[in-house]
């Protein structure tokens, strides 16, 4: 743990928190809405799971919008940077692409981009700004679209799948340049 200010603009101050704040309640919206696609007695289980995940993430998300602000927690460098939106990449294009429906989309998206939501409110990590991750959301979000369009008949080419998430991971290495990740602690 390195020493970190108390107050990044658009990390831990009040105009990010009311952001992070908004994404948080989108994402359990999104989240609650989309528990409908188990509607299977055998996934029944699988409904109860995910609606106390709900009520411990809006218990978490209540504590963390009545609590004073943090400090930050974690600084990161720009390997934590690079390497958390490649994880997020690869689960979304691969659990997509075997669910192909656009509510298992939106559903992996919430649950994602939820849990940074919570953990920029609870352990705030700087450079982690917020649109940044609406930049990570929106590629998330192409990478989901692509996953959803592919046919099942055909084998797709892993060369395919790896193309589309080098891109992405590219983008977000291109704004993780030195002096260019500079550009979000603005917006």
């Amino acid at each position: 743990m390195t020493n970190a200010p108390d107050k990044v603009k658009w990390v831990n101050d009040i105009r990010g928190r009311v952001c992070w704040v908004i994404l948080a309640s989108l994402c359990m919206c999104g989240f609650t809405q989309l528990m409908k696609i188990f509607k299977d007695e055998n996934q029944l289980i699988y409904k109860y799971i995910g609606m106390s995940l709900v009520v411990l993430y809006m218990l978490l998300l209540i504590k963390s919008i009545f609590s004073e602000t943090p400090t930050i927690v974690y600084e990161s460098g720009s390997c934590l940077r690079s390497f958390v939106p490649l994880v997020f990449f690869l689960i979304i294009f691969f659990t997509i692409y075997y669910n192909q429906t656009l509510e298992a989309s939106i559903l992996i998206l919430s649950f994602l981009f939820g849990i940074v939501a919570l953990v920029q409110l609870l352990f705030p990590i700087d450079e982690f700004y917020v649109g940044y991750v609406v930049v990570i959301i929106a590629l998330g979000a192409c990478l989901a679209f692509g996953a959803i369009d592919c046919d099942h008949d055909e084998v797709m080419s892993m060369r395919f799948i790896f193309w589309d998430i080098f891109m992405s991971e590219l983008i977000i290495g291109l704004i993780n340049y030195p002096g260019n990740h500079r550009f979000f602690n603005r917006y």
